[in-house]
């Protein structure tokens, strides 16, 4: 466990570290310009570190497909977004808006797979909510001022990231190899960047050797940071990491002060950036409590498993009475989840567990399947 919060720290820290790069890089590299290396720079390090660590053997074609689907959105617009917002915005104020992801993920599953915020969650909500208000109102460095509008950027990386987070979730029920899910998004955003400027790049000639090398970096730091993000998460809880990793804006500032001139934050706008990370734990925490494995419903209205099989790699779903319903644990990180109706399973394309239907008799307690077994 000690390991893991080692990790998560170190991935936060690269983080941080890639934002500060970044405006190293833009002295020599237009905006518009930039996002092309910076993506080289991970594809580049997913390249070298794929061969050694994926399992290649059990490759899904249509976790390829849904990780290249995936990879015409993210990273390349999170990466245009980023770079643009920390132009306007500096590292601390721009990482600490664009690190609200959790809070649409929240929204998503209260609007529309009708989870019930807990009081965590709640309170992280308001707190994400009340920072990036004030970052909106109030906000600005010694040498920094930016309209409203601006926040759009960083805002937008984060609802990017949130927004594509359930199709990756299907790839890698496919095929679970995190870091192959990585490489094929990057090298299909580094096609659809290169399609969209690459023709302006060799217009406007060579880029300064300068901000090439910056950028590299840039993604090689981003790239780093998401291997570590990815060990940390195999030896600790996501309830342990998340909060850990999302703590990149703080370490940002701190940065930010020391080396970068100009980017001392106002005492508002600091007080925004720790307010908006502080509600970012508690949602990420929050958030953690809910994806945890359950045999119990969280809404007593909502009592219908919807499991995926192990056994018979199937979506089947189990209503208080069938064998094995109590023995059943929904785990939510495995795309599992509560129904309140057997009728919405269905919608949802889940089936009915064959150990439901039998007729009671002496042996109905027998399954005829492999899903009798609980997973």
């Amino acid at each position: 466990m000690e390991n893991a919060a080692l990790l998560a720290l170190v991935a936060a820290f690269c983080f941080a570290l890639a934002l500060i790069l970044q405006q190293f890089g833009l002295r020599h590299m237009p905006v518009w310009r930039a996002p092309l290396y910076s993506i080289g720079g991970s594809v580049v390090l997913a390249l070298v570190t794929a061969p050694v660590f994926v399992d290649f053997s059990r490759l899904d074609s249509r976790a390829v497909a849904i990780f290249a689907a995936v990879g015409c959105i993210f990273p390349v617009a999170v990466s245009i977004l980023t770079v643009r917002g920390n132009e306007a915005l500096g590292p601390a104020v721009s990482g600490a808006a664009a690190n609200v992801t959790p809070l649409f993920a929240v929204l998503g599953a209260v609007f529309f797979l009708g989870e019930r915020l807990s009081l965590a969650q709640a309170a992280g909500l308001a707190l994400v909510v009340g920072g990036v208000a004030v970052l909106a109102l109030r906000g600005g460095t010694a040498n920094r001022q930016w309209p409203v509008w601006v926040l759009a950027y960083p805002l937008g990386a984060a609802l990017v990231r949130g927004a594509i987070q359930p199709a990756i979730k299907t790839g890698l029920a496919l095929w679970h190899e995190p870091l192959a899910a990585a490489l094929i998004g990057y090298v299909t955003s580094l096609v659809v960047i290169l399609v969209a400027v690459g023709a302006r790049a060799r217009r406007e000639g060579p880029a300064d050797r300068r901000g090439v090398a910056w950028f590299l970096a840039v993604g090689a730091t981003n790239g780093t940071a998401t291997l570590l993000l990815y060990a940390a998460l195999g030896l600790g809880s996501i309830a342990l990491v998340a909060p850990l990793v999302a703590t990149y804006p703080l370490m940002a500032w701190g940065m930010s002060a020391m080396v970068l001139r100009g980017e001392r934050l106002g005492p508002a706008a600091m007080a925004g950036v720790i307010v908006t990370v502080l509600g970012v734990v508690l949602l990420l925490a929050g958030r953690a409590e809910a994806q945890a494995p359950s045999r119990e419903p969280p809404n007593p209205a909502c009592a219908v498993k919807g499991n995926s099989s192990k056994k018979i790699n199937e979506r089947i779903y189990h209503v208080p009475g069938c064998y094995n319903y109590n023995d059943t644990i929904i785990e939510p990180s495995r795309g599992e989840r509560w129904f309140c109706s057997e009728r919405e399973a269905i919608e949802a394309g889940w089936r009915k567990a064959l150990n439901c239907l039998r007729p009671p008799g002496p042996r109905a307690w027998l399954p005829s399947t492999a899903e009798g077994v609980p997973t």
